[in-house]
């Protein structure tokens, strides 16, 4: 098991909520399991992961208005 280095848990802070859980491991060369290892002994220390925005409700109107 290698130690995780700042620029790996930058990435991962980054990348979290925002890619997925594949792409991520394949990026840094680690298991999946191990990024949600990770994540999880973070957010037990109170590190926070950089999100997508909410994205607006549509309504039905609009959706209507896409078709």
């Amino acid at each position: 098991m290698r130690n995780w280095t700042d620029k790996e848990i930058r990435l991962l802070r980054t990348a979290y909520n925002n890619e997925p859980i594949t792409k991520i491991a394949l990026t840094l060369g680690r298991s999946e399991q191990s990024i949600r290892n990770k994540v999880h002994a973070m957010r037990g220390k109170g590190y926070t992961f950089n999100r997508v925005k909410d994205r607006p409700i549509l309504s039905v109107a609009d959706l209507k208005a896409r078709n």
